[in-house]
């Protein structure tokens, strides 16, 4: 860990095209995960009507999409929704924004590890009868992310788009086959259809925690605005493009992955651990070994990706004082936020390795982080939605329009909506019914932390709205002077 006298509390602007952080928000969407892994659990909810289910999944997220846009437009720094609800609601509510986003990245990079650590440790298992339990495997991934985060953005870039080709490459081959072939039945539309879902509406509302789940990564465009090349005009454009096209490939290919099991053996694709494996030995290839590899290639990719948005989220809020600013501290030798990144490497261990010892899998480790951070993160996307109109509003009255800015954020809220009240009616089994009290806990964290700054966090942010001095959203003055940079600037 380097002293503060080799630190400082800049990011390196410039680092990032639209390519580069279109490319890490693909690779945290991992559409090869969110079709294997993610799909067998909609399927337990929903039955045949998974790609329904994507679909109600993307227009909410491209609603939502929508409104990060518009943030984006006018704010670009790397505390994302820290920042824009703070400019658009206040110094609490912005605070509580980004606590849940806090939460919610950390959980998702500590989940990316424990699935990561499982899948390669049934790998070494099948393939090579080589015994290692997860826990050191996952633990051994943190390591690798951890180090390629702290290089750069720059490095986890390139990694990311190797990653990302060779996912793309292998979950187009699987589809195409299965598309081509007819699958195992023939085309249907009942998987667009509510008949496909044997408890109708109910399930799908439950089954929307993973499809929204699976488009967690759109918005990390916000969280990377520092170190992009023009801001205000490229994250817009990759938030929403990146939502797009990813969505489309999500619906077609849960399509494909239903027909691949047939739209009356949905029980096998809910039951199988390895969706991909099946599906590939049955329509492409038996060589499974190259799958898993192609798996582990995504898993780790996206926990790359968002253990990078994790640690910007923390950056900011460190840097303003929202939470200890040793938290806003970077590297003088990289420019990276090595604190927080050293604070994730930390929070593993911390939940991972008691899980470890008291005999849970790294599947149900990834299941207990990782559904109470998307739904912090829903409950983030909601926020957004309600505050921006006021944003717009009260900021920039005279761009104000009630479609773009009360209209559209609205729907986008009533959409995100239905995952969350499926969470407490009807009830769900257990223990998902039980996983909605660690993020209310979470935030009840969030607001003693709240409580106990008192009036020095509000004193922080009216300080800043009286001098004129960039925010938290806006990022330091170098930050600002680098839309202004030549393209090729590294």
């Amino acid at each position: 860990m380097t002293d503060d006298a080799t630190q400082s509390s800049r990011l390196r602007p410039g680092s990032l095209g639209v390519t580069g952080i279109v490319v890490l928000s693909a690779v945290l969407m991992g559409p090869a995960i969110s079709l294997f892994f993610n799909t067998p659990v909609v399927a337990g909810n929903a039955g045949a009507a998974v790609p329904l289910v994507f679909i109600l999944a993307m227009v909410g997220v491209l609603l939502t999409a929508w409104t990060v846009a518009q943030y984006s437009r006018k704010i670009s720094g790397a505390g994302s929704f820290y920042g824009f609800i703070q400019r658009a609601a206040g110094a609490r509510l912005g605070f509580m924004a980004g606590w849940a986003t806090f939460g919610a990245y950390l959980g998702a990079a500590i989940g990316g590890a424990a699935i990561s650590g499982a899948f390669i440790s049934d790998l070494l298992a099948r393939h090579a009868s080589i015994d290692i339990p997860w826990i050191w495997l996952a633990l051994a991934v943190v390591a690798v992310v951890l180090a390629l985060s702290i290089i750069g953005i720059r490095i986890s870039e390139r990694v990311g788009l190797v990653m990302l080709g060779i996912e793309l490459l292998a979950v187009a081959i699987v589809v195409i086959a299965i598309l081509v072939q007819g699958g195992d039945d023939g085309f249907s539309t009942k998987p667009f259809t509510f008949d496909g879902a044997p408890n109708g509406l109910d399930g799908i509302r439950l089954a929307m925690v993973f499809g929204v789940l699976s488009f967690v990564g759109f918005e990390i465009s916000a969280t990377l605005a520092e170190e992009t090349r023009e801001p205000r005009r490229n994250v817009p454009r990759a938030v929403i493009g990146c939502t797009l096209v990813v969505g489309l490939l999500y619906v077609i290919g849960s399509y494909a992955v239903t027909i691949g099991y047939g739209v009356d053996n949905i029980d096998q694709l809910a039951s199988d651990p390895a969706a991909f494996d099946t599906l590939t030995a049955r329509y492409v290839t038996s060589a499974s070994v190259i799958v898993d590899l192609i798996l582990i290639n995504a898993l780790i990719g996206a926990t790359l990706a968002v253990t990078n948005g994790f640690a910007r989220v923390a950056f900011a809020l460190g840097r303003n004082g929202a939470i200890p600013s040793w938290f806003g501290r970077t590297s003088a030798r990289y420019a990276t936020p090595v604190n927080a990144l050293a604070v994730c490497g930390l929070m593993s261990i911390v939940f991972l390795v008691p899980l470890s010892i008291d005999g849970q899998n790294g599947l149900t480790a990834y299941t207990w982080v990782s559904t109470p951070a998307i739904l912090l993160l829903i409950l983030v996307f909601i926020a957004a939605n309600l505050t921006v109109g006021r944003f717009y509003w009260t900021k920039h009255k005279p761009e104000f329009r009630w479609a773009s800015h009360v209209l559209v954020p609205v729907l986008g809220a009533l959409v995100m909506l239905l995952p969350i009240t499926a969470q407490f009616w009807p009830t769900p089994p257990s223990p998902q019914d039980r996983l909605p009290w660690i993020t209310l806990a979470w935030l009840v964290i969030g607001v003693v932390v709240m409580v106990a700054a008192g009036s020095r966090l509000a004193g922080a942010f009216d300080a800043e709205a009286a001098s004129g001095d960039p925010g938290p959203d806006d990022g330091p003055p170098a930050v600002a002077a680098d839309d202004r940079q030549p393209a090729g600037r590294a």
